[in-house]
């Protein structure tokens, strides 16, 4: 699951360098069609590394919330069979 979140991390740096792509070219279009294409693209490129971010970030979250409730029903499991084993003791007595 660690890379995942290394993914993540690595698709800052993308976003960031298309955001800023974008952002002159569309500043330095001046109605040139061929810039605004570029600041078209850079963007769609831009949002789509927003997207993977966002979708690995969350299937981390997802993932380590499944490992919580898993835990969780270990534990209740465990505490179950002890308290079963308990009750069956304090039968046992007259």
């Amino acid at each position: 699951m660690k890379w995942v979140i290394g993914f993540s991390s690595l698709l800052k740096l993308p976003l960031l360098a298309l955001g800023a792509l974008a952002i002159v070219a569309f500043s330095s279009a001046h109605g040139d069609l061929g810039r605004v294409g570029l600041g078209c693209l850079a963007a769609a490129g831009a949002a789509a590394c927003f997207v993977l971010m966002w979708l690995a970030e969350r299937a981390a979250r997802n993932r380590a919330a499944d490992d919580a409730i898993a835990r969780r029903v270990e534990w209740d499991a465990a505490a179950d069979r002890e308290r079963a084993a308990s009750a069956d003791g304090d039968a046992d007595r007259p």
